[in-house]
């Protein structure tokens, strides 16, 4: 079996700091039940993949659809929190194409993940799909 390089990160925050908390709280306590990595790993990849994408010389079409996945999450997840905390309507203007965009905007997401199982050692890698994209796109 051929050997793949992998990437780990891991993360020390003392308890006391509001880092570590939310480490703690996404371990422990999120409703969803997904690994705190799975998690941190989620919110980074919306954040950040078409930039890497771009980087890593992806097509045109591929970077843009990478970005509109990032969009969808990013501000689905800004719609449950104005909605959790019970925020009145928060605007953001000029961010996507010069419009205005509402957190309590109808935005819909639809994630499509794959947990593969890996030895026990290992952690469970995060699979992100995109129409377009090669079937089995991985990050």
């Amino acid at each position: 079996m051929t050997q793949i390089p992998r990437v780990k990160l891991t993360l020390n925050k003392y308890m006391t700091t509001w880092e570590g908390k939310v480490l703690r709280y996404l371990h422990d306590s999120h409703p969803s039940k997904k690994s705190a990595g799975n998690m941190v790993m989620e919110l980074s990849l919306a954040a950040w993949l078409p930039y890497v994408m771009r980087n890593e010389g992806a097509s045109e079409a591929e970077c843009r659809e990478a970005a509109s996945y990032s969009a969808r999450f990013l501000l689905s997840q800004a719609c449950a929190i104005a909605n959790e905390f019970d925020l009145p309507k928060v605007e953001m203007q000029g961010l996507l194409g010069g419009s205005s965009v509402s957190v309590t905007d109808n935005v819909t997401y639809s994630e499509q993940t794959d947990v593969e199982e890996q030895d026990e050692e290992e952690e469970d890698d995060i699979m992100v799909s995109f129409p377009s994209l090669d079937a089995g796109f991985r990050t």
